[in-house]
C-alpha cells in the first residue's frame, strides 16, 4: 500500500507539467475579450503599447519596435485614446521571453497571450493586408516546444481595422518560458495587448497537494521509523 501512497502523490505532484492548452484563435476587441479576464492572478502584466513601449523588466523581444503613429496602425479598439501596437519591422517571427518576470516574482507566467491585428505585404506576391499564415507557439521552462496553433488571417487592408483581431494565448501551469508569434510569409504585420500572469492556485489544487506532501510525509516517517526499530 505504501509504494501506491507514493505513487499516488507523484503523479499529482507533476501532472501540471506535462500539458499545456492552446487557446484561440478567437476575435478580440478589448481585454474584456481575453480569456484571462476573470483569472486570479497573483501577478500580471498588460502591455498595451499604448503610449509606453515593451518593458523590459518582465519581458524581453526577439525582434520588432514599438510602433506610435502612422496611418496604417493597427492597434487593439478598446485599448485606449493613445492607439499603439507592437510591428514586426522586417522580422517573420516574434519570440517573448519572460525570464525577466521569473527573476522579478519567483515564477515564469502560468498563462501567456497576446493579441494579432495586422498584416501588410506579403513576401510571395507582394500584395497588402491577403489572408496569411499565423502561427503562435511557446515553450515551457525547460525550453521544451509547445504545440502551434495556425490560422489563416487577413482582410484585404492594412488601414487599421479590428474586426479582424484574434487573440492567442496559452496556458501552462508548470511555467512559460517563451511565446512566439510569426507569418511565414510577411515580414510586416503588428500584435497588441501583450499579456502574462502567475495564476493564484485554487484552494482545491492547493489541498491536493499538500494532501499529496503529507502521504509522501507519513510514508517517509513510517519507513524511518521502521529502520530505526529494525
Amino acid at each position: 500500500m505504501k509504494p501506491v501512497l507514493v505513487a499516488a502523490a507523484a503523479l499529482l505532484l507533476t501532472a501540471p507539467a506535462t500539458a499545456e492548452t492552446l487557446l484561440g484563435p478567437s476575435p478580440y476587441l478589448s481585454f474584456a475579450d481575453s480569456p484571462f479576464v476573470a483569472v486570479p492572478f497573483a501577478q500580471f502584466v498588460l502591455q498595451t503599447f499604448d503610449s509606453e513601449g515593451l518593458d523590459t523588466s518582465t519581458v524581453s523581444a526577439s525582434a520588432g519596435t514599438h510602433l506610435t503613429s502612422g496611418t496604417l496602425i493597427d492597434s487593439v479598439g478598446g485599448d485606449g485614446d493613445d492607439p499603439g501596437s507592437w510591428y514586426s519591422n522586417n522580422s517573420t517571427a516574434i519570440s517573448f521571453d519572460f525570464t525577466a518576470f521569473e527573476a522579478l516574482h519567483g515564477r515564469l507566467p502560468t498563462h501567456a497571450g497576446l493579441v494579432w491585428t495586422d498584416v501588410g505585404f506579403r513576401l510571395s506576391d507582394g500584395l497588402i493586408g491577403g489572408p496569411s499564415e499565423v502561427r503562435f507557439t511557446g515553450t515551457d521552462g525547460l525550453g521544451n516546444p509547445f504545440g502551434t496553433t495556425i490560422a489563416f488571417l487577413g482582410d484585404g487592408s492594412a488601414a487599421g481595422e479590428t474586426a479582424e483581431d484574434r487573440f492567442f494565448g496559452v496556458v501552462h501551469l508548470a511555467g512559460i518560458r517563451t511565446i512566439t508569434i510569426s507569418m511565414p510569409d510577411s515580414a510586416d504585420w503588428e500584435m497588441d495587448h501583450l499579456q502574462y500572469g502567475a495564476a493564484v492556485p485554487e484552494p482545491a489544487t492547493w489541498a491536493m497537494l499538500l494532501a499529496g506532501f503529507g502521504l509522501v510525509g507519513a510514508t517517509a516517517r513510517r519507513r524511518r521509523q521502521g529502520i530505526a526499530t529494525a
